[in-house]
């Protein structure tokens, strides 16, 4: 028996109900400076320490990730809505350097990671895998920096939120 179709825009109009961090992929390298904003972004194993995050096909950052064969995931937090809008290309200011949005260090390699976000994960890429119009990234943390003082940045239908304890 074959099934009905399911329509993308149902789907899409449920995934933007779920609550998810924020995360700035950057890479640096022979192959550019660029960066974009995901949601995405998730732990895959910690044996090896992996990482792992999706980014359509047409992305423009893609090629240099690919390229470099290094990345960094910078997970934000609650303040730093304005970097993640310059990565995602919504704020015209930052369309020509989006790392002008951003105070930026590196841990082992050359990646830049954001000042002050909540975590900054160094990762060498390990593969990436194609699926419909997205591509899955997997890489291996190489070196990792936290900070425990801030509340992460989450993305909620179509708003940014904080995160608070439940009573």
């Amino acid at each position: 028996m074959a099934e009905a179709a399911l329509d993308p825009a149902v789907v899409k109009n449920a995934m933007r109900l779920m609550a998810s961090g924020v995360t700035v992929i950057t890479t640096e390298g022979a192959a550019g400076r660029a960066g974009l904003t995901v949601s995405s972004f998730s732990s895959l194993s910690l044996e090896p320490p992996s990482v792992l995050f999706c980014v359509h096909e047409a992305s423009s950052t893609l090629p240099s990730i690919l390229a470099n064969g290094v990345f960094g995931a910078s997970v934000l937090a609650h303040g730093q809505h304005q970097v993640a809008e310059a990565f995602a290309g919504f704020l015209p200011a930052f369309k020509e350097d989006r790392f002008g949005a951003g105070s930026w260090y590196s841990l082992a390699s050359s990646v830049p990671l954001l000042e002050g976000a909540l975590c900054g994960f160094d990762c060498a890429l390990v593969e990436s895998y194609a699926f419909g119009t997205h591509r899955i990234v997997a890489g291996r943390i190489i070196a990792v920096a936290t900070q425990t003082s801030a509340s992460p940045l989450l993305y909620s239908d179509r708003a940014y939120h904080r995160l608070q304890r439940a009573a």
